[in-house]
């Protein structure tokens, strides 16, 4: 029974066949969900003929092919274990048979329906017209790769089909075939690992360690960006004979002078960030990589039209590099804004009514006016993905309902933005002062149309703990910056200390901000900002691999975050004061830290917050859809619990609302679709999964053959002990 969990998949035969659905009545089904503490668990079975093979065969070893893609294909199929192997012992003429001219196409289709149905057929495959070619160059642009990709958890290692990515500076080291795209996930190969036990680090940590057996290579853990490092994933790189992958590393720049486990990582991690092109539109700011510096670029006010140069600070020099290459990671453009559950806190705690979080809600749902324009309005300099590119790359889609239960509430775009924040190079803002300029996004607008925004706007960074995070600012008019910069907000280095840091300690070096400047949101007396003191950095006296390896690690597994924000989200919930509390400051104090961990390398001890969540969270409200934990009774009264109550009865036709992509910061779908921007400053938000199919096949009558989740039988085996 220990090694049950191991498994994906039981094979079940009944005799007599009537036993079976006494079996499946009993089986708990009661919706699906992921988390395995639920005891909750999704019900997946297929019925078939139970038969004999008559042929004494022996198991056939994975074939090979001359085609580079046709061996990821094969490879990629035979790492699903049995799912695939023993229907390719019994049946292996269906492949080898027919030389295929798209093997790589047939793989996928194979690999696809398999994962959806594990009774699958292989001679099915070469009837399915779903086939399509993925590794044409058609696809390929000078920003997109196709890069080899793999799951990797606790027992196996599982290739998916290749995936498209942009490009990052890794690809001018060594070419796209020599990296390796992987993420570690736990057993089911879907969920992140919270924790992690001695066997599954050891197993994890030889992996990165001594490198992933793949077409006679091994591919070693070069490193994460930042983005991947929250995601637990990584690009692993094949090397050349003769060569380490310190060396390989080292070929980035100078970074012998560093001796901080965290900082090394991050500067790593700033050659492994995906790039953008920038079209034939000159946005006024950019986030940028080049040589071993890092930060945001803006138009100079006193450039000329044929001057070109970059300044760079010396505080945005992270290494010594000679790869003086303009890399552009991200730039200014409009992007719309939502509401969040720890904005829509704060914003009441400052006084802003329910009814006006209502209101805003109420017209999402009645649809009297459209969550945001067209995304045609919001493609700007940014040059997009194709549809079909990215649904081939099985990115999550959400619908209008899942973003509104969240309390995800898009705000009018003409009313706020997420902006990049960059300094006042003309020294004219004053202390408390900001520059708005921004793209009016009206739907009836055939020409670009910028604003100047005069007056007051309430600005702040996710995520945000503390009612100090949010600050109210005077937007002015400076004619210097409305001739060169737009869709972003410029800040005053002026005053004792610069507003972008009293948001929740942010800074200039690419950091971008929740901007209002509409007029309902309200705040009359702007409540004191936390001083963030700056953490010092350990240092070791070298760096080494497995220095590296195990920091990255206990990263992946960090849940200080999570814990932290959950437990601030409930004592606001309960508190008398909200997030106005002295136990809210805690947590925001040490939240902040928390984030910065994972540079500083800080261990954060959570004794303090261990004994807040004892006193605090021994039941949740609601809105927090702990589905797993003991609810509050009475319910919360708090203005996200109304929300969150508004939006499950809510009902939105579906001929409204059109399902939104959730990866990109700018919204990418067909033009005539409805789009929904959503950011991710939730600390503890997960993400569903695909709801997957099943199907069922013939059974002969006298015996049943039942493929369940292995959670179901664990449950009848221990209600019937």
């Amino acid at each position: 029974m220990k090694q049950l969990p191991l498994c994906s998949d039981l094979l079940v035969r009944f005799f007599p066949a009537n036993t079976a659905w006494k079996f499946l009545r009993n089986l708990p089904v009661a919706g699906y969900t992921r988390k395995a503490s639920d005891d909750l668990f999704h019900i997946n079975f297929a019925l078939f003929r139970w038969q004999k093979d008559p042929s004494n065969f022996s198991p056939i070893g994975m074939p090979s092919y001359s085609s580079a893609y046709d061996s990821y294909g094969m490879e990629m199929l035979w790492s699903l274990g049995y799912l695939f192997q023993d229907k390719y012992n019994a049946d292996s003429q269906s492949i080898v048979g027919i030389q295929h001219k798209n093997l790589y196409d047939l793989s996928c289709t194979i690999w696809r329906n398999l994962k959806q149905n594990h009774c699958y057929r292989i001679k099915d495959a070469l009837h399915d017209a779903t086939s399509k070619t993925n590794h044409g160059t058609s696809n390929e642009s000078s920003q997109l790769k196709q890069v080899a990709f793999a799951i990797i958890t606790p027992n196996r290692i599982e290739y998916q089909p290749m995936q498209m990515t942009r490009c990052h500076r890794g690809f001018e080291l060594y070419p796209p075939e020599n990296w390796l795209l992987v993420h570690i996930r736990g057993y089911n190969g879907i969920d992140k690992i919270n924790n992690i036990d001695l066997q599954m680090r050891v197993r994890f940590r030889n992996l990165m360690i001594k490198g992933i057996a793949r077409d006679k290579r091994y591919f070693q853990y070069f490193g994460s960006s930042g983005s991947q490092m929250n995601d637990q994933a990584g690009w692993f790189l094949s090397l050349p004979h003769g060569t380490t992958i310190e060396s390989a590393r080292a070929k980035i720049g100078d970074l012998s002078k560093i001796l901080n486990v965290s900082t090394y990582i991050s500067r790593v991690g700033l050659y492994l960030t995906t790039l953008k092109s920038t079209g034939s539109d000159i946005p006024s700011a950019f986030q940028v990589r080049i040589a071993g510096c890092k930060g945001m670029l803006s138009v100079d006010p006193k450039s000329k039209s044929n001057e070109f140069y970059i300044k760079v600070r010396k505080s945005m020099v992270k290494f010594e590099s000679d790869d003086w290459t303009l890399y552009i990671v991200d730039h200014s453009r409009p992007m719309p804004l939502s509401l969040n559950n720890q904005i829509i806190r704060l914003l009441s705690d400052l006084g802003n009514s329910n009814g006006i979080f209502e209101s805003i809600q109420m017209r999402c749902i009645d649809r009297k006016e459209f969550w945001h324009p067209p995304a045609k309005c919001y493609l700007n300099a940014l040059d997009s993905l194709n549809q079909s590119i990215i649904n081939e790359n099985q990115q999550k889609y959400k619908n209008a309902k899942n973003f509104l239960i969240r309390n995800k509430i898009p705000l009018p775009v003409n009313e706020a933005r997420c902006l990049f924040g960059i300094a006042d190079e003309t020294g004219t803002l004053k202390s408390g002062e900001c520059f708005i300029q921004y793209r009016s996004l009206e739907n009836s607008s055939t020409f670009e149309k910028y604003i100047v925004h005069i007056g007051t706007v309430l600005v702040t960074k996710n995520p945000c703990l503390h009612p100090g995070d949010i600050r109210k600012l005077e937007a002015v008019y400076v004619p210097k910056l409305q001739s060169c910069i737009r869709d972003c907000i410029v800040f005053s280095t002026n005053g004792h200390r610069p507003s972008f840091n009293e948001m929740a300690g942010a800074d200039l070096d690419g950091d971008q901000y929740w901007v209002y400047w509409g007029n309902e949101f309200q705040i009359e007396e702007v409540a004191k900002p936390l001083l963030y003191p700056s953490t010092k950095k350990s240092c070791v006296n070298r760096i080494t691999n497995e220095l590296i390896v195990d920091h990255v690690l206990d990263t992946f597994t960090d849940t200080a975050p999570g814990i932290i924000a959950n437990t601030h989200s409930v004592i606001a919930d309960k508190h008398s004061n909200g997030t106005f509390s002295k136990e809210c400051e805690e947590c925001a104090l040490l939240f902040a830290r928390a984030i910065d961990a994972r540079k500083t390398g800080e261990n954060i001890n959570l004794t303090p917050i261990m004994k807040l969540k004892d006193k605090y969270c021994q039941t949740y409200p609601e809105w927090m859809m702990k589905f797993d934990k003991p609810k509050m009774d009475p319910p919360s009264k708090s203005i996200n619990e109304i929300l969150y109550q508004k939006a499950q009865d809510a009902w939105i036709h579906p001929d409204s609302y059109n399902d939104t992509l959730r990866y990109f910061p700018v919204i990418q779908n067909p033009m005539d679709e409805t789009a929904i921007d959503i950011d991710e400053s939730d600390a503890n938000l997960e993400q569903e999964p695909e709801q997957i199919e099943t199907k069922a096949k013939c059974c002969c009558p006298w015996i049943l053959i039942i493929l369940v989740a292995v959670g179901f039988f664990i449950f009848y085996v221990i209600k019937h002990k």
